[in-house]
């Protein structure tokens, strides 16, 4: 794998940042100064080495500007709320209206294509199990990188960023590579409000389904 494709990976930067943000208002006052110093460090770092960043949108969202939208190329990958919030609920039962995350995506999506006047690469997670070659390959052409090889395979073992969430990651943990398991929508015995969390965030879903491409 040449260095000039070769990417340095950070999951999750801003989480923390968020958390934090929602104490107080002071407290979101300084959220917003560190995220703009991080962003910072990764647009410098990244005039040396491609960067890529993985996090959810609603974290960055409250602090985006549009600069760091200019700065970077976006992806977003969506997966259907009823695979995901039966997930999320069963990791915590009693999860925020924001957390699954779909609000944060469609608004972030909006804002990147109001800045940057582009559609960004959005692709679903069922395609990408299905077809992670072709997905793969047509991210990277969208990005005007060649595609390094041996990237659909990886060691098993965690990251240090995981570090305290493990079990939020112990698939990715125990993987090496994508695997197409059949998707199964167990939505028997779920609490009201996590199908009307189903419902809700599947009008987002829907909304961002039609920036995806299904030619993979």
């Amino acid at each position: 794998m040449s260095s000039s494709n070769q990417f340095k990976t950070y999951g999750e930067p801003f989480i923390d940042l968020y958390k934090r943000s929602l104490k107080s208002s002071k407290q979101k006052r300084l959220a917003k100064q560190d995220f703009d110093k991080a962003c910072a460090a990764f647009i410098a770092e990244s005039r040396s080495q491609p960067i890529f960043i993985k996090d959810m949108a609603y974290h960055a969202l409250p602090f985006i500007n549009d600069s760091i939208i200019k700065s970077a190329t976006h992806t977003f990958l969506i997966r259907d709320p009823r695979l995901t919030i039966p997930s999320l609920y069963r990791m915590r039962a009693e999860f925020s209206e924001d957390q699954p995350g779909f609000e944060g995506q469609y608004n972030l999506l909006k804002k990147v294509i109001d800045i940057t006047g582009r559609s960004p690469f959005v692709f679903d997670g069922e395609h990408l199990k299905a077809k992670p070659d072709s997905v793969v390959r047509r991210y990277f052409d969208h990005i005007g990188v060649e595609m390094p090889e041996n990237i659909l395979t990886w060691p098993k073992g965690s990251r240090a960023e995981w570090a305290g969430r493990e079990a939020w990651h112990v698939d990715a943990i125990n993987s090496v590579g994508f695997e197409n398991r059949p998707s199964e929508f167990g939505l028997t015995g779920l609490p009201q409000r996590v199908l009307d969390s189903i419902e809700r965030n599947g009008h987002f879903y829907e909304k961002l389904s039609k920036f995806t491409t299904n030619a993979y």
